[in-house]
């Protein structure tokens, strides 16, 4: 898992001796520190991702939407919209490869 700011995971630094100078947290401490900066992403197919969304994370979190080969635009923005009454912020994912055409693209904007 990638938490949000970090390209390296917890743990070395890499240094060739195998051993980190620094330690990472352990135990409920990690676990908290790990979710404070982790993100989530929901399905646009789920109709109730977005309630469960909104029952598990603070007011204004980021709540990224896949772009599912199944899944259309409208669902996206519906997805999104639904997200942003329930006091979260919806980051949609945009994927050129399911838009026919720029008048497609300006409808989803």
């Amino acid at each position: 898992m990638r938490t949000r700011g970090s390209s390296r995971g917890l743990g070395t630094s890499g240094g060739e001796s195998g051993e980190d100078s620094r330690r990472a947290p352990s135990g409920a401490g990690a676990v908290s520190a790990l979710l404070s900066s982790a993100s989530i992403e929901i399905s646009p197919l789920d109709d109730t991702a977005a309630g469960k969304a909104v029952a598990r994370l603070k007011p204004g979190s980021d709540v990224y939407i896949a772009a599912l080969p199944r899944a259309n635009y409208r669902q996206i923005a519906s997805t999104a919209a639904a997200l942003r009454r329930l006091g979260l912020a919806p980051v949609p994912h945009i994927a050129a490869r399911g838009l026919a055409s720029r008048a497609e693209l300006s409808e989803f904007l």
